[in-house]
């Protein structure tokens, strides 16, 4: 089965402070209530769902939710796929260490960056705390350090690691974000998958299917014949770690 959410406008993606980098409350959001509340209606018809199987996915805004609500909820869902925005950082969370290590992102990405990601995009390029730009200033707060949370390793309804998916176009303007995604995870020890495309800040054409493969539900491409090509966006981009449990 497959829910749509709707957010009213925006979702309402808390901002994680110094003193509260993990905003998972219903005091945080006011999306919480919608969320817990669709998890309770499928869990309540298990004859129809099965309630250990519940993977959320989302793209661009989208994705900042997915990512709030898959490591507030991680107990109730099995796992999340994210594409087009990963993680902001600012404050005190851009070190010098995450700086470095978005250093080496760019230059093994060097020739293969977004037209539209100028220098000011750049993590830690940008003025000071500033860490990565988004649009409208989510996650820029004064006491503010992570958007939409600082991820950590988390158990999932089955009891083993929340499993994460990451879809990553190559001339996407928001690529560092994955980048500083794929930094946090490393960190906090967290296994993950990530693919990239051939494309930019777009869903890409089978979407669903790639989901799908990720999380081996299916592994049956022919119901994306015309899925977007996976392809590096480098010929010396750094390889993630993948997940032995995906």
């Amino acid at each position: 089965a497959l829910v749509c959410a709707d957010a009213n406008i925006h979702w309402d993606v808390p901002e994680a402070t110094k003193s509260n980098p993990t905003p998972c409350s219903s005091k945080d959001s006011w999306d919480h209530a919608y969320v817990d509340h669709i998890l309770k209606t499928i869990k309540s018809q298990p004859d129809v769902f099965d309630s250990t199987k519940i993977f959320f996915a989302g793209h661009s805004e989208g994705s900042m939710f997915t990512t709030w609500a898959s490591f507030c909820f991680a107990d109730q869902i099995t796992g999340f796929a994210q594409s087009g925005v990963g993680l902001k950082l600012h404050g005190e969370a851009v070190t010098k260490d995450h700086c470095d290590k978005m250093e080496g992102h760019v230059g093994d990405a060097v020739g293969m960056l977004p037209a539209r990601l100028q220098p000011e995009w750049y993590p830690c390029k940008a003025k000071k705390d500033d860490g990565l730009l988004i649009p409208g200033g989510w996650g820029g707060c004064d006491d503010c350090e992570y958007n939409p949370l600082k991820p950590w390793r988390a158990t999932n309804s089955q009891g083993k690691d929340l499993q994460v998916c990451l879809f990553s176009g190559c001339d996407d303007y928001f690529l560092p974000s994955v980048w500083a995604m794929q930094e946090h995870l490393d960190r906090a020890e967290i296994p993950y998958h990530l693919q990239r495309f051939d494309g930019a800040h777009v869903l890409p054409q089978g979407y669903g299917a790639m989901i799908a493969s990720c999380f081996h539900i299916s592994d049956d491409w022919s119901v994306a014949n015309n899925a977007t090509k996976y392809a590096p966006c480098a010929p010396n981009y750094v390889k993630p770690k993948d997940a032995e449990s995906l």
